[in-house]
């Protein structure tokens, strides 16, 4: 889904996989920013080549990354765009298991990578196994099993 994030002066277009990323994202943008940021869902289907192709037809207007300054074109964008109201469940973000979610997600969307791998990075980055196999199921993780033991080899979204 591709998702426009806005403070006035500069709007964001970004990617998540699902809601719970998205909202962890708004979030995290939230806290990292000393202005007001308003939020709006572009598209709930959009993939990464969608997102790169609003990048490169914004190219002139980028601050940084995927940031850009606001234009009549943004604008028109934004306007049409579904407005988001960032709420977490039970009225707090559960940052752990959403920091988890976001990570999972951007590093399967490059595609599957091995359970070994994604272990050990995870563990490195602070989340437990129970925190990633959460995560996991959030985001609709497919971890096939396979072997003697019925291991999981690889995740993949």
């Amino acid at each position: 889904m591709i998702y426009l994030a806005k403070d006035g002066e500069f709007m964001k277009i970004g990617l998540a996989a699902t809601r719970v990323s998205l909202r962890y994202r708004m979030d995290t943008f939230r806290v990292g920013n000393p202005r007001e940021l308003e939020f709006r869902l572009l598209s709930e289907t959009g993939a990464r080549a969608e997102e790169k192709a609003l990048h490169l037809k914004m190219a002139e207007h980028r601050v940084r990354g995927e940031w850009f300054r606001v234009n009549s074109a943004l604008l028109a964008l934004w306007e049409s765009a579904e407005p988001l109201v960032n709420r977490s469940p039970r009225g707090r973000p559960q940052t752990t298991r959403l920091a988890a979610i976001s990570w999972l997600e951007d590093l399967l969307l490059l595609g599957p990578v091995l359970a070994s791998e994604i272990r050990r990075e995870g563990a490195r980055r602070g989340f437990s196994g129970k925190t990633l196999g959460r995560a996991a199921d959030a985001i609709g993780v497919k971890r096939p099993t396979a072997g003697l033991n019925s291991q999981t080899i690889v995740w993949s979204l």
